[in-house]
């Protein structure tokens, strides 16, 4: 494969530089950050709700079965 394709070792180095001085002044807002805002937790209710009817009614017309 022609070398073009490939970083060089220097331009690696360089690019692990950046992200890591990046990172240490504004952090990394990956797995683990744990940040939870009104707009999280609009949307994590969006999805709970619906969730939680379908097994609410799932489990009480499962009950039916056993009585």
């Amino acid at each position: 494969m022609p070398d073009k394709w490939f970083m060089k070792d220097e331009e690696v180095a360089a690019l692990q530089a950046r992200t890591q001085a990046a990172e240490a002044t504004t952090g990394s807002m990956g797995i683990g950050a744990w940040r939870l805002d009104t707009a999280s937790v609009l949307a994590w209710i969006a999805v709970g709700v619906p969730i939680a009817w379908g097994v609410w009614i799932t489990l009480t017309n499962a009950l039916t079965l056993f009585r």
